[in-house]
């Protein structure tokens, strides 16, 4: 029996973790910024993740896919989208928003399976809390349809009641450990 209860409330404490954060159900802008990160230039989408988003054709050059861990951005076939012509600029690219402040915090980002633009790597990837940087400055798609994916890290979420259900699993181990210290023989003198 004992062995039951302390199991019981081992099983409670696991089940206290925190749940996988993402993307789904919540509001993403999604913007171009040129020619350089902090410059607005044009509003492509504000969107609410879920099953099978994607924004298609934005300006006939590009298209998105957002899912829970991942942003894919397929640009279009034969285009020479970012054609990095020396100037002053620093940035042409997108970024992704929270819009709603309501996204669990992005604590990395990474160059995911599938991207097969060429030039591109994670130095072309920024993040803070709440939005993506993705620069795609002087690089082109000329020899056919390519393929951006980045991968998502967020922070953990805990559960509603998470912390009731740890405290609980806690009571029980020590009232388990207690009752082991006060059934336990004494020895005589």
């Amino acid at each position: 029996m004992r062995t039951f209860r302390t199991l019981a409330a081992g099983a409670a404490l696991l089940a206290a973790a925190p749940a996988m954060a993402s993307l789904d159900g919540h509001t993403v802008d999604i913007d171009h910024l040129y020619p350089n990160s902090g410059s607005f230039y044009t509003g492509v989408a504000r969107v609410v993740v879920g099953p099978d988003l994607e924004v298609p054709d934005y300006a006939g050059v590009t298209s998105f896919d957002l899912a829970p861990t991942t942003i894919t951005i397929e640009l279009a076939a034969g285009l020479q989208v970012w054609p990095g012509d020396g100037s002053a600029t620093s940035f042409d690219g997108y970024r992704f928003s929270d819009a709603l402040g309501m996204i669990p915090a992005i604590v990395g980002v990474a160059v995911g399976a599938g991207t097969d633009l060429p030039g591109f790597g994670s130095g072309r990837l920024a993040f803070d809390g709440d939005h993506v940087f993705v620069n795609l400055e002087g690089l082109a798609a000329t020899d056919g349809p390519r393929r951006v994916v980045v991968e998502l890290l967020f922070a953990p979420v805990p559960e509603p009641g998470s912390g009731a259900l740890w405290a609980a699993g806690a009571a029980l181990v020590g009232m388990a450990a207690r009752r082991r210290l006060t059934s336990a023989p004494r020895p005589r003198a």
